[in-house]
């Protein structure tokens, strides 16, 4: 998905679950996430496919594919999501955490670890 795509499915898909969350009193029975995330630490790109608790892939950047979590998974159909939609969607989260961190410096009180 690129990136202006991956925005529209993704507020799409939170107000659905909003919607269906308002409508009726039931949790939904299950949730597939594809979650991906930048950081300045290692590892710096992250992306994965999870269906409720169970991570099912997870994307080599350095390799450029998906890697599938249990050895009994079939192999990630490229034509769902090529590997430069990903690496674009990687450089935007990149450039939005970039462009965030600098704003909030000198803003924001800064959280260290030890």
């Amino acid at each position: 998905m690129g990136a202006a795509g991956g925005s529209r499915v993704l507020v799409a898909g939170l107000l659905w679950v909003a919607l269906a969350a308002a409508v009726t009193d039931e949790p939904p029975a299950h949730a597939l996430a594809e979650v991906l995330f930048c950081q300045p630490a290692m590892p710096s790109l992250g992306l994965a496919l999870a269906f409720d608790a169970d991570q099912l892939f997870w994307f080599d950047f350095p390799r450029s594919h998906w890697t599938p979590r249990l050895p009994d998974l079939p192999p990630w159909p490229l034509a769902l999501e090529p590997p430069a939609q990903l690496l674009q969607d990687a450089t935007l989260c990149q450039d939005l955490r970039r462009s965030l961190t600098a704003l909030a410096t000198g803003m924001l009180p800064e959280s260290k670890g030890r």
